[in-house]
């Protein structure tokens, strides 16, 4: 969402801001200084494909002049342009190619790619060894907690699921009540797993939070690095 009161145009909030913009996040401001439009005709990660940097990278660029997210920014970008309007970006977002009168095969084919190419993101931003040391360590807890509301909770229960068949003794909890009380009761021996795609849902920054006070090892999955949820947790 874009900052309520700000009067500034988006140019002139990147110009403002880019002097203090990480290396990574000034080369974004760069590529659009130089092609204005490009956030409307790109998706996130041929923006970031461009500027040499990550679809992560792109977000917390966003956030960083008033957008919550990429999809925001292009809607912000096109209303100023005059090229185009929520409608407009959405269809880019998805994909160009897909009409209103495809068949269910052209479809399916379209979104496949979008998920893989989700996927090849997602892979992009893994530190291999980060996931080793957290899978070890939920091998040998006694606990495992997940924390995740929302839709994210539904990842929790699955998560809580898929571990629970393997013999490993977790619980997911998407009540902050329930959850914090679990949460309390954690230690050493227990890893605790905070869910949240944008990495700023409070009931999961709270028990994940009082789960590493108590002494678990604590885990975050979020797209941003840079959240409330990865800077509360041992491991992102």
């Amino acid at each position: 969402m874009q900052d309520v009161g700000n009067e500034l145009s988006i140019t002139q909030r990147i110009s403002l801001r880019r002097p203090a913009m990480p290396r990574a996040m000034a080369k974004i401001a760069d590529v659009i200084s130089a092609h204005p439009t490009a956030p409307v005709e790109l998706t996130i990660t041929e923006l970031a494909d461009q500027a040499g940097t990550s679809a992560a990278t792109v977000t917390r660029f966003c956030r960083a002049i008033g957008f919550e997210g990429y999809t925001q920014f292009r809607v912000g970008v096109a209303a100023e342009s005059g090229r185009g309007d929520a409608g407009t970006t959405w269809r880019t977002d998805i994909a160009e190619d897909i009409g209103q009168d495809d068949p269910a095969d052209r479809v399916l084919l379209t979104l496949l790619g979008l998920h893989t190419r989700s996927m090849e993101v997602t892979t992009s931003l893994l530190d291999l060894d980060d996931v080793q040391l957290v899978a070890g360590a939920i091998a040998e807890a006694r606990h495992v907690d997940i924390y995740g509301v929302g839709g994210s909770g539904v990842i929790a229960d699955e998560f809580r699921g898929r571990l629970y068949r393997i013999g490993v003794n977790a619980h997911s909890w998407s009540d902050v009540h329930d959850g914090l009380t679990s949460a309390v009761l954690q230690d050493a021996s227990s890893v605790a797993v905070g869910i949240s795609n944008t990495g700023r849902t409070e009931e999961t920054i709270e028990m994940l939070s009082h789960a590493r006070a108590a002494g678990a090892l604590t885990v975050a999955i979020t797209t941003d690095a840079d959240s409330w949820l990865a800077s509360s947790a041992d491991v992102a």
